[in-house]
């Protein structure tokens, strides 16, 4: 936050939306994944964290500009903003250059694109600023949320040096919660935990005395905590939370967004073929269009569809050999098989014992395989691994040319 205004993630875009609630609209247009935008002290730039060339990276703009600038090129998964230095430089955490994703550490990256300069914090994955005071939070490489009411080893901890001597005091060592999120607002360390099982918001003194929990969230945690110093802001289940102060009650905030919304719109689905394989004749084949089967021939007639079931994915569709049918015959062969998401569930054709101008194809028995032969036209049977066969069939007509 920064005076009237907010700026907060949606529909994979950064958006402005004034404090008191009201209509939103979009910062950036980028249309890939951002995260942890922050407004810089005195309020004319934003950086957040974007996806848009590929990993995420830093970027930065003038909340009056045209174009935003990519301040970062450290290609890890891991690289996060974080908030602003006191000297107007983001403040943000990356893995690059170390061997474990877990090794984050803290870097001031400056609005000219010059180099990035590591900070003495250790390895952490937050950190704030205010003055000389400095907390930070244990290198974690996922959100709490992500992992409710964790209580191992590598739970989010915080580290505090409330003097700026660069000697860092765990807080609440006796406390197995998770601790993230922290801010100075005003002369306390707010933060969140799920201390009681929730994420929720507390805060304290530096020294980690007087400890106060300001709400109580249930179901959903508390993320995304954020301060301007006296105001704190967050979201739960997908809604915007604030305070005007560590003494003042929590409220909902009334925000719609403007504009499309890309993200949610109505689309066409695309025919698009995801895997295919030419039977051993040349003149076909079964073809996977978006997690189901079909059989099309490759010059006319109409196309067949082997496999089209809602909540089934057929995938890696493979014709078996079999012998060659009469010259012409465009008969799908004797057998064509496939994944299928389906649990335990495979699938074969047999085929048709007799069409007119064509020879037969002498069906293949298994344990599943109908001991007298099929009518004239064939079916589509599958059966699961276990051998218990299945009720469904669906005909498929044999078209031979003279």
């Amino acid at each position: 936050m920064h005076d009237d205004l907010l700026t907060f993630v949606a529909d994979d875009d950064v958006w402005l939306a004034p404090v008191g609630g009201g209509r939103a609209w979009r910062f950036t247009a980028d249309q890939a994944a951002v995260s942890h935008p922050r407004f810089s002290s005195d309020g004319t730039h934003i950086a957040w964290t974007s996806a848009r060339e590929g990993g995420p990276e830093v970027f930065a703009a003038d909340l009056e500009g045209a174009e935003s600038e990519r301040l970062t090129h450290w290609g890890n998964a891991m690289t996060g903003v974080r908030g602003w230095t006191e000297d107007g430089n983001v403040l943000a955490v990356t893995a690059a250059g170390h061997g474990s994703r877990t090794r984050l550490w803290a870097y001031a990256v400056p609005l000219d694109g010059g180099q990035a300069k590591a900070l003495p914090y250790g390895r952490v994955s937050e950190a704030a600023v205010s003055g000389p005071k400095v907390a930070t939070v244990s290198a974690v490489w996922r959100e709490p949320s992500q992992w409710k009411r964790y209580r191992g080893g590598t739970a989010a901890k915080i580290w505090v040096d409330a003097t700026g001597d660069g000697e860092f005091t765990r807080l609440f060592a006796d406390n197995p919660a998770q601790h993230w999120s922290a801010m100075w607002v005003g002369e306390r360390l707010a933060f969140l935990a799920d201390t009681d099982g929730d994420g929720n918001l507390y805060s304290c003194l530096p020294d980690g005395s007087d400890l106060r929990q300001h709400t109580t969230h249930r179901g959903f945690y508390a993320r995304h905590a954020a301060s301007d110093g006296s105001r704190v802001v967050y979201s739960v289940g997908g809604e915007l939370w604030m305070l005007e102060s560590l003494a003042a009650e929590p409220y909902k905030l009334d925000i719609t967004l403007g504009g499309p919304r890309p993200a949610r719109a109505k689309r066409p689905a695309p025919s698009k073929v995801g895997s295919f394989a030419p039977d051993r004749t040349g003149r076909a084949s079964v073809v996977e269009i978006r997690g189901t089967a079909h059989w099309l021939t490759h010059r006319d007639g109409p196309a067949g569809v082997l496999r089209a079931e809602p909540g089934v994915r057929v995938r890696l569709p493979r014709p078996s050999t079999t012998p060659a049918g009469p010259s012409g015959c465009r008969t799908p062969p004797a057998r064509t098989r496939w994944r299928s998401a389906h649990p335990a569930v495979r699938f074969a054709r047999w085929p048709p014992v007799s069409s007119a101008g064509c020879s037969t194809w002498p069906p293949r028995r298994t344990a599943s395989t109908p001991r007298s032969p099929l009518t004239t036209g064939g079916s589509w049977r599958w059966t699961s691994t276990s051998g218990m066969s299945a009720s469904w069939t669906a005909p498929l007509t044999a078209t031979c040319s003279s």
